[in-house]
C-alpha cells in the first residue's frame, strides 16, 4: 500500500491510481446528460441507474427502488456491491426523484475514504491511502468537499459537486437568476470566460462540466481536494 501522504513538491513523478494495487477497489461509470452514473455497482444486488455524488453525505433512494428493495435485513441498512470487490451498506433517505434515477450514491456508501475520479478512464478508485503528484493543486475543506474557485478574480468556496450537470452554480450574491458569462479560474488553470448558472443556493457548486477537466481526488480522512489537470481531455468548457 502507498504511504498515506499529501505531498505538494518532491519527486513524485505519476499518479497514485493509475496503476491498480492491492486494497483498491475500482468501479466503472459513464456519463449522461453530463452525470456521472455507476456501472457494476448493485443496491442488494439489484441492478439500477445510480448516480454518483461527492457532495451528498447520505445516499437517497427513489420511492419506487425503495420499494422494490423492502425492508433491509441488515441492521446496517441495505448492502451496496461493487461488482466483486467490495460491499458497503448504507441507511439511505427514500426521496422523490423524478425518475432522474434509482439513487443517488452518497459519501456513506464510499467503498474507502479516499476516491480518485478520471472522467477520461471513466474509472472511480476507493482506497485508503494515495501518494500525489507534486502538480496537483490541493484545497483543504471542512463539510462537504470544496475548492476554491477564482470568479472574475475573486476567491469563491466551491462544493465539488458530481451530480452536477453544470460549469458552476453561483449564489444570487454573485449575479441575477439564470445563466452568464464569468472569468473562471480553477486548479490552477484559466479558463476564460465560462457560462455559469446565478441561483437560489447558499453555497457555490462546481459540476462536470468544470470537473471533467481534471484528475479529482478527495481525501476525507484529511479533508482534502487535489485537482490536476488532465491533458488529454480539450481545455475548452
Amino acid at each position: 500500500m502507498l504511504t498515506a501522504l499529501f505531498l505538494l513538491a518532491g519527486c513524485i513523478t505519476r499518479l497514485a491510481w493509475s496503476d491498480e494495487k492491492p486494497g483498491e477497489t475500482n468501479a466503472a461509470f459513464h456519463t449522461e446528460n453530463n452525470v456521472i452514473v455507476m456501472e457494476s455497482v448493485t443496491i442488494e444486488h439489484r441492478p439500477g441507474k445510480f448516480i454518483f455524488s461527492t457532495s451528498l453525505p447520505r445516499t437517497a433512494i427513489s420511492v419506487p427502488f425503495a420499494r422494490s428493495l423492502g425492508a433491509p435485513a441488515e441492521p446496517r441498512g441495505y448492502s451496496v456491491q461493487f461488482g466483486q470487490k467490495a460491499t458497503t451498506y448504507t441507511a439511505p433517505a427514500t426521496v422523490d426523484l423524478h425518475g432522474v434515477a434509482d439513487a443517488i450514491l452518497g459519501v456513506d456508501s464510499w467503498a474507502a475514504p479516499i476516491v480518485a475520479i478520471d472522467y477520461r478512464k471513466g474509472l472511480i478508485s476507493f482506497d485508503q491511502s494515495v501518494l500525489l503528484r507534486d502538480d496537483m493543486v490541493v484545497s483543504r475543506y471542512d463539510g462537504p468537499p470544496s475548492v476554491v474557485v477564482r470568479v472574475a478574480g475573486q476567491a469563491v468556496r466551491a462544493v465539488v459537486d458530481t451530480a452536477s450537470s453544470d460549469t458552476l452554480i453561483l449564489p444570487l450574491s454573485y449575479g441575477s437568476a439564470g445563466r452568464g458569462s464569468v472569468p473562471v479560474a480553477l486548479g490552477g488553470v484559466e479558463f476564460g470566460s465560462v457560462d455559469v448558472r446565478f441561483a437560489d443556493v447558499s453555497d457555490a457548486r462546481v459540476g462536470n462540466r468544470l470537473l471533467s477537466k481534471f484528475l479529482v481526488l478527495i481525501d476525507q480522512k484529511r479533508g482534502q481536494v487535489a485537482l490536476w489537470r488532465d491533458p488529454r481531455t480539450p481545455a475548452g468548457v
